[in-house]
């Protein structure tokens, strides 16, 4: 208990001896805050716009409805205006390798022309012995 007493009257005594100090340290630290938090409130304040959830009306039919472009004013229909695409299945190993590649993996794009083997499909490359690359997915 004496020792607390003890400190606090040393710390008294050095902020009575360094008062113009202190205050104006204090007074530094305050003004930081308040700047902080004002810029903050007038921040959340600039964005605070009220979130608006608009919902695409249907079609008679009961599909997508046609999408107007609002650049255009054109409306396509979104299951017409995307053709289905095949998908290139052929399959890519290397002479050096065991594994094969898809066109699409980053494997396949990684292997030399002069080591590159090319297989119609999946199938015919497995039945050489090769084995799908771990990295690769169908």
């Amino acid at each position: 208990m004496l020792f607390i007493k003890d400190m606090l009257s040393k710390l008294l005594e050095f902020i009575k001896s360094k008062q113009a100090e202190v205050v104006l340290a204090i007074g530094v630290v305050l003004i930081a805050i308040i700047a902080f938090e004002s810029g903050k409130i007038s921040a959340l304040r600039r964005f605070n716009d009220p979130l608006e959830i608009k919902y695409a009306p249907a079609s008679p039919a009961g599909g997508p409805a046609a999408i107007t472009n609002p650049d255009s004013g054109t409306k396509t229909n979104p299951q017409t205006s995307q053709s289905p695409q095949k998908l290139d299945l052929r399959v890519v190993a290397s002479k050096n390798s065991t594994l094969y590649h898809f066109l699409w993996c980053s494997g396949a794009q990684k292997i030399k022309e002069e080591n590159k083997i090319t297989f119609a499909t999946e199938q015919e490359a497995q039945s050489r012995g090769y084995e799908l690359a771990s990295n690769c997915r169908k």
